[in-house]
């Protein structure tokens, strides 16, 4: 008599569950600037935002220049947004952000934003000189205001130190980096000290030199008066001269008179 056995199927346990959690996949962010050309001038702040769309989940923000990432220090930093004051043309560069959020305590980092250019302008102040210090009513006086040949101006000021009101050219031709101010029919209205400042258009947007040191005028009443002023020098010149010489005279005979006796 034969007879078989078959071997029972016999399943395990299942395991412990494990969860998985699928993570949206990361927006790239768009840094943007405070100031929209890009331009900034040395020592004015800069504030870059960097923004995410439709993601309200919790991140932290990264920003960078070149690969070098940005410390909190000395930047101030709240969430998405940091400002720093530039000190020299050394902070210009291409910038970028990015951010990280946590999952299930992994974390995730998103690609990095598109970069933006960033350009410090520095203005150095111009020159000022005048062709007479001293200037006769009625008549003319001329301002020279020099500009550095590195940032072509678009229009130079011309002040008088506390006086409202001043004076605006432009350039005669494109390249020329100063103007000529010339003050007609000058009164005493116009004694003081003057000063001069340029504009420059530099990648779209106008920015203010600082004023040069002051150039001091005074005006005097008439030609006669000067000329009667110049005659007068002379004159009293000319006596002073005579006046040292019959001195002269005297102790040289009086000298001689005792060498005789």
């Amino acid at each position: 008599m034969t007879c078989s056995v078959t071997a029972d199927d016999r399943d395990s346990k299942q395991s412990q569950a494990v969860t998985v959690t699928i993570a949206d996949p990361l927006k790239i962010p768009v840094l943007n600037l405070d100031q929209a050309t890009g331009v900034y001038a040395v020592g004015e702040p800069i504030t870059m935002t960097c923004t995410v769309t439709g993601d309200i989940r919790q991140k932290r923000f990264y920003f960078y220049i070149g690969y070098r990432q940005l410390t909190s220090n000395p930047y101030i930093t709240n969430a998405n947004t940091i400002t720093f004051a530039n000190t020299s043309p050394s902070h210009s560069g291409q910038y970028q952000c990015k951010y990280s959020i946590a999952v299930q305590s992994r974390q995730f980092d998103s690609k990095q934003s598109q970069a933006v250019a960033v350009t410090i302008a520095e203005l150095p102040e111009p020159y000022i000189s005048v062709d007479s210090s001293a200037v006769i009513r009625s008549e003319a006086v001329t301002f020279n205001c020099t500009g550095p040949r590195d940032n072509s101006a678009i229009t130079f000021y011309l002040y008088r130190q506390g006086d409202s009101n001043h004076y605006g050219l432009k350039p005669a031709a494109s390249g020329i980096n100063y103007v000529t101010f010339t003050i007609r029919n000058v009164d005493h209205s116009e004694i003081g000290n003057y000063t001069c400042r340029y504009e420059a258009l530099i990648n779209g947007r106008k920015l203010s030199s600082a004023q040069s040191d002051t150039v001091h005028i005074t005006v005097t009443e008439n030609k006669h008066l000067a000329l009667a002023v110049g005659i007068g020098s002379a004159v009293g010149l000319i006596l002073l001269f005579a006046l040292l010489g019959v001195c002269l005279c005297r102790k040289g005979k009086k000298q001689s008179n005792m060498e005789t006796r």
